[in-house]
């Protein structure tokens, strides 16, 4: 099973291809108690390898089976809880995407209750921010935007860019949900009229990211990753539409090349018909979605999307839009800049105050500078918490990956019966987790310290 993790970053023909030697892996370890946590892991993967290839079916029997592995009774009781995690994430992410809501919840609800079962564990970050997300994706499609607000708010906006994974090619819902995520909640926020900065900013990183990982990693970033690169664009629109466009039928040839996964291929064409305006190509796009895998969430997505073109909420796509500031290498120049802003002010008031002959003209330019220079002083102050915050975060991930692979390597080694390899790895992982919870401990209050300094400055 562990091959699919490392040929599908390369190759998600593996997919297909090895499919039967997946299978033939089943029935070597299905039922021994000794190797529980293989065989839940085994299913975990496997449900998403017959998913992404089209069979939903299988994909559902596998996410099944999952749930059913049974540990030896002498087991460790955290070899126990991580085989209930591994149940619990393939139970909510195989109902995800396959439009199973209630059960959704279930494996939601299961999950973050796993106290109750194993008093000495929670919701590990890796697989708990999974399900979290996944319910608040779930939310989000119901239309209950404040609870989806309320329960992803850890990780909304800036934490998104984390889920954007460069282990595997072929789950395509490690693009789906982020984005899903911040399109939705920034269209549901722009309705209300609240500020959406910091989602656009983080709509530029995330798009960057796929755009990266496409240039190394073939499938899903070269799928699903320009549709929803393209979805981004609409709102950020700093890119011509027309080569965007472009791009995402390059992308459908691609995807018709490879030939290995549907939904992907589906989703481009939902995405190509909205920039052509084609409702009879979005209901193309849904009929699709609907035979790959009955009542699964894209179907009512794309319905979604009919209805606003239909009823105008939706504006057609200009085709012709080209945008005034234009990239270069992917970043854009902006002269519109806040602190350039502020810095060509200060730069006019100190010539306006050295031309000044009139006393009350001087101290009017003078005054002006002063608060200017106070204003820039704020505004850099506040990008540097701001980078200091998303620095943490990102140390928090490192540490997360780090943390998963010392765990693995002891699992590995006490598998193999190496004490010393397995106390080494194990020194590792405590470590790690003690700079992690160090590190968790100072990233919220830190936040919400350096938001109420800028609060009170701004008072």
């Amino acid at each position: 099973m562990f091959s699919f993790m490392w040929y599908t970053p390369h190759s998600p023909e593996y997919c297909k291809t090895g499919l039967q030697q997946m299978l033939e892996i089943t029935d070597l370890i299905d039922g021994n108690l000794k190797h529980a946590s293989k065989l839940s892991f085994h299913f975990m993967i496997g449900s998403g390898v017959l998913f992404s290839i089209g069979d939903y079916k299988m994909a559902k029997h596998f996410g099944d089976r999952a749930c059913k592995v049974k540990c030896d009774t002498e087991a460790a009781e955290d070899t126990k809880a991580t085989v209930f995690e591994y149940a619990r994430f393939t139970e909510t992410y195989i109902a995800s995407i396959t439009g199973d809501r209630q059960r959704v919840k279930e494996g939601y609800t299961k999950h973050m209750e796993m106290g109750k079962s194993f008093a000495s564990r929670s919701p590990s970050n890796r697989w708990g921010r999974f399900t979290t997300l996944a319910m608040g994706v779930q939310y989000i499609d119901e239309g209950e935007y404040e609870l989806a607000e309320k329960l992803i708010a850890s990780h909304f906006p800036h934490g998104l860019i984390y889920f954007i994974y460069n282990v595997n090619t072929h789950l395509s819902f490690f693009i789906e949900w982020p984005c899903e995520v911040l399109i939705r909640l920034y269209e549901f926020h722009t309705k209300q009229g609240k500020d959406t900065k910091e989602a656009v900013v983080v709509m530029k990183q995330v798009r960057a990211r796929m755009e990266d990982l496409a240039k190394t990693r073939p499938g899903m970033y070269r799928m699903s990753g320009v549709a929803y690169g393209a979805r981004l664009t609409l709102i950020l629109k700093d890119r011509p539409f027309a080569d965007v466009l472009s791009k995402l039928k390059e992308a459908l040839d691609y995807a018709a090349e490879l030939a290995v996964m549907p939904q992907d291929t589906i989703t481009l064409k939902q995405v190509v018909a909205l920039f052509e305006n084609s409702q009879e190509g979005l209901e193309i796009a849904k009929e699709e979605f609907e035979k790959f895998c009955p009542g699964c969430p894209h179907v009512s997505r794309t319905q979604r999307l009919i209805d606003e073109l239909k009823s105008g909420i939706r504006e057609p796509v200009d085709l012709s839009f080209v945008p005034e500031i234009v990239e270069e290498n992917n970043n854009t120049v902006d002269d519109s800049d806040p602190l350039t802003a502020i810095e060509k002010k200060i730069v006019e008031a100190k010539a306006r105050f050295t031309a000044a002959t009139d006393k009350d003209e001087k101290k009017s330019a003078r005054a002006t500078m002063k608060a200017l220079i106070k204003e820039k002083k704020a505004l850099e102050e506040k990008i540097a918490a701001e980078k200091n915050a998303i620095d943490i975060d990102a140390k928090i991930a490192e540490l997360e990956t780090q943390l998963a692979e010392a765990n693995a390597k002891a699992m590995q080694a006490m598998e193999e019966d190496d004490e010393d390899a397995e106390e080494i790895a194990y020194e590792e992982a405590e470590r790690l987790m003690e700079e992690l919870e160090a590190l968790k401990a100072m990233s919220i209050p830190k936040k919400k310290l350096l938001e109420a300094q800028q609060k009170d400055k701004a008072n």
